[in-house]
């Protein structure tokens, strides 16, 4: 589940991200609001922590995201989040 993590992160702490992903972050942030932010001096480095954290908060909700859940015929009866769903149907054979 850190595929986001791993492209983010290359293998670095936590909030050390490459400056090409950050940069292209505060680019991406400036297109989806307001292109005239462009106009500010140093409108980049204003950007930068508020990016900076939006990317944790994106990879922290990345590997929250629970691995998949096999479901198959023999788990239904091992696994309570499958047994709520229902039991399978019979295959036709």
């Amino acid at each position: 589940m850190n595929l986001l993590q791993s492209i983010f992160r290359g293998g670095e702490s936590r909030g050390r991200y490459p400056e090409s992903l950050i940069g292209a972050a505060i680019e991406r942030a400036v297109e989806g609001t307001d292109t005239r932010l462009r106009l500010l001096p140093g409108y980049r480095k204003r950007l930068r922590v508020p990016v900076i954290q939006a990317i944790d908060q994106v990879v922290g909700l990345v590997d929250a995201i629970p691995a998949p859940l096999v479901a198959g015929r023999r788990e239904y009866g091992k696994d309570p989040r499958l047994s709520a769903v229902g039991t399978p149907s019979n295959p036709a054979t």
